[in-house]
């Protein structure tokens, strides 16, 4: 019964339409462990495979990610261009197939009498059905939804009662299964106060405190005094990442306008710790915060002080940050007296904000730092921006304007995003 039904599917096959008139061309996309192979598939006079890329590796590999990474992008977005023109050839083939089926004016309906002629007719014709760019449309807005379901059972509670749950042995147990090696092994830190403050993904970021009799040597530059436990420094911000604009982040600081670098350790496998100051919170308030929750003049103030700010980093520097968004500004208002490294009087009172720019992934000398090679489409990206191309101070200043008007509703993503508040 199912050789008999096989035989009569492939036959249906071999009289439709689509088979006579083209090659049923097709794209075949294999995933064959940590790689993938895109090839060409279609029925000539047999069916013939021929691969259009190599077998490109899925995996990270650094320091050669990027370019490891960046030929399975183009791959995909060929091959989505490539499916799209595959269904709309495949609609044009079906209807010329539909048109031709159909008997001209004025002649003769002679196999119309015929029930076999009729059947033939259905065959050529079939019920409508979903095209090749519904389908992959229908598929992509199911992955949407179920991303956007997991983003939403992932977002973070409430600072408060994840500090609660540390307090447990059981949650502290697990939490310190889950942290990096060189927070979790180092008597250096109290794992017991370990607070994630940003995504896993570009760079870990915890907020950490010091064991107050640490003195550990671990092959680390400490660039400040008392990053060890000594010198009053009671917490830390310990950024785990591959790569970071070391040079620039310290040239901002030295002008006062980023955290100070208290110590910084290559680790193996091309890790970087860096350990930085902690701005603390409620002083220290990130732009986008501040932009919601206060009002309209002082956030027109701080916003302003961060515009002057960003150029006099520029200036004193020559230092490009490369991703200057409102999460990655911090603000703190202060009396105008003096107010140290950073501070920049407001319009139209006696007030200043002091200002420090945070998460300096991609930062670097202007003209000389180049960008990584994913950025993403839902940022306002300004004119120049691209994978390998230089960072520019104007970009800097257009995608601070850019994305400022629209931060007070915006989600935080920068280093800082949840806060301790002991």
């Amino acid at each position: 019964m199912r050789t008999v039904l096989s035989l009569d599917v492939h036959r249906e096959r071999l009289d439709s339409a689509i088979f006579r008139n083209t090659c049923c061309p097709a794209f075949l996309l294999e995933v064959v462990g940590p790689q993938a192979r895109l090839s060409a598939i279609a029925w000539l006079d047999r069916v013939t495979i021929f691969p259009l890329t190599p077998l490109l590796n899925l995996l990270p590999a650094h320091p050669a990610t990027d370019s490891l990474l960046m030929p399975v992008a183009r791959m995909l977005a060929a091959l989505r261009t490539g499916v799209h023109e595959l269904a709309a050839a495949h609609e044009k083939a079906h209807s010329a197939a539909v048109a031709s089926a159909k008997p001209k004016a004025g002649t003769k309906r002679k196999a119309a009498t015929k029930p076999e002629a009729a059947a033939k007719r259905a065959a050529v014709a079939p019920a409508v059905k979903p095209t090749t760019a519904e389908v992959v449309a229908v598929a992509a807005s199911r992955a949407a939804a179920a991303a956007a379901a997991a983003a939403a059972a992932a977002a973070p509670a409430p600072v408060q009662a994840a500090l609660a749950d540390l307090q447990q042995p059981s949650r502290a147990s697990a939490v310190l299964q889950q942290l990096p090696w060189p927070i979790a092994t180092r008597s250096r830190y109290m794992v017991s106060s370990v607070l994630p403050l940003a995504p896993r993904d570009p760079a870990y970021t915890y907020f950490v405190r010091l064991a107050s009799s640490s003195g550990e040597g671990s092959g680390g530059t400490d660039s400040v005094g008392g990053a060890g436990g000594g010198g009053g420094v009671e917490a830390v911000v310990v950024k785990l990442c591959r790569k970071y604009g070391l040079e620039a982040h310290r040239a901002w600081a030295e002008a006062g306008l980023a955290p100070k670098i208290l110590r910084d350790e290559r680790l193996p496998g091309g890790w970087l710790l860096l350990e930085m100051e902690w701005l603390r919170w409620p002083e220290w308030r990130q732009l986008p915060d501040l932009l919601r929750q206060a009002p309209r003049e002082q956030g027109e103030e701080a916003l302003s002080a961060v515009r002057q700010a960003l150029s006099e980093a520029h200036s004193k520097t020559c230092m490009v940050h490369g991703d200057m968004r409102p999460p990655n500004c911090m603000v703190r208002r202060c009396d105008g007296s003096g107010g140290g490294g950073g501070a920049h009087g407001s319009r139209s009172s006696g007030l200043s904000w002091e200002v420090r720019f945070v998460d300096f992934e991609w930062a670097g000398r202007e003209g000389k730092a180049t960008y990584p090679a994913f950025l993403s489409p839902d940022i306002p990206w300004p004119e120049g921006v691209g994978y390998g191309k230089p960072l520019l101070r104007a970009h800097d200043l257009e995608l601070l304007a850019a994305t400022a008007t629209s931060s007070a509703g915006a989600a935080t993503t920068a280093g800082h995003q949840r806060r301790p508040t002991r």
